[in-house]
């Protein structure tokens, strides 16, 4: 999803996310590493709607000072900036891994 590949810890190929052995090299895959690369993902998807909502919320409050065309732009400006905070904020977090 969106380049974010899950992959062995030792062999660093691709697995899915309920894999026991990776079937490349046959090494264990520990539910710990699973579970950090669910929650990541799953940070990112609230980072994109937190994001998202503050894009859509915030121009209203400045309505009287941005006037009806930057409130326009600002909202749809909203959805490409939240991918790219989300993104960055989750490759952040998959590096770690």
């Amino acid at each position: 999803m969106f380049g974010f590949k899950l992959t062995c810890p030792e062999c660093h190929e691709p697995i899915t996310a309920n894999t026991i052995k990776c079937p490349h090299c046959k090494k264990k895959v520990s539910q710990k590493y699973l579970k950090r690369y669910s929650n990541a993902i799953s940070k990112f998807w609230f980072i994109i709607l937190g994001c998202f909502l503050l894009f859509l919320i915030v121009p209203f409050l400045f309505y009287d000072l941005l006037g009806t065309t930057w409130v326009g732009i600002v909202i749809l400006a909203g959805l490409p900036i939240s991918f790219l905070i989300a993104y960055l904020a989750t490759r952040a977090t998959l590096k770690k891994i």
